[in-house]
């Protein structure tokens, strides 16, 4: 699937960046909800008929994992503003 990239994309990005690539180590973590937030929205807003039907089982394990990363991101950013904390630069 194609979403499986972004979190790849996020760490070949930051690998490159002027910072010497160690907000890699930082990134990895915040993709965790990737496979459970995206994937459910794959799976339930444009999946094929015949595929939505053979995943449909995973939804509800997959939005409880999803619930829980999300929650720890937004205690992050409670004490935090922005999840990558090494950045040296503005990234606007």
């Amino acid at each position: 699937m194609a979403m499986n990239l972004w979190p790849s994309c996020l760490t070949s990005c930051s690998q490159s960046s002027p910072c010497g690539g160690s907000e890699a180590a930082e990134i990895d973590p915040w993709a965790s909800h990737e496979p459970y937030v995206a994937v459910n929205g794959y799976i339930l807003r444009r999946a094929p008929e015949e595929e939505r039907a053979r995943l449909i089982g995973r939804v509800p394990d997959k939005h409880e994992r999803g619930q829980h990363a999300l929650s720890v991101m937004e205690q992050h950013l409670r004490a935090n503003d922005w999840f990558v904390l090494t950045a040296t630069r503005s990234p606007i």
